[in-house]
């Protein structure tokens, strides 16, 4: 009898793959609508990151339990690093 491991990890290895795929995409819409943001708030004059926001993102996304807060703490501080890039070094 063949072992399935192989073909287990080949398909776990695409699901992990399509994942991947989408959280690229999601990114890049993510990252489409900060810069449309920090657009936004330069017309009005605002400048600047807003703390209260995103530790009220990263409680509202860890409440949710999908992943430990630890790790969505971390994750979404990239994200928000990210877009402060795109709205202030590298507007579109």
């Amino acid at each position: 009898m063949p072992d399935p491991t192989p073909d287990l990890i080949a398909e776990l290895r695409a699901q992990v793959d399509a994942v991947d795929d989408r959280l690229l995409a999601a990114l890049g819409e993510r990252l489409a609508l900060a810069r449309a943001l920090g657009d936004a708030k330069a017309a009005r004059g605002l400048r600047g990151r807003d703390p209260a926001r995103e530790r009220a993102i990263v409680a509202r996304l860890a409440a949710q339990g999908a992943v430990p807060p630890d790790l969505v703490s971390h994750v979404w501080a990239a994200l928000f690093t990210a877009s402060r890039w795109v709205q202030t070094d590298h507007p579109g």
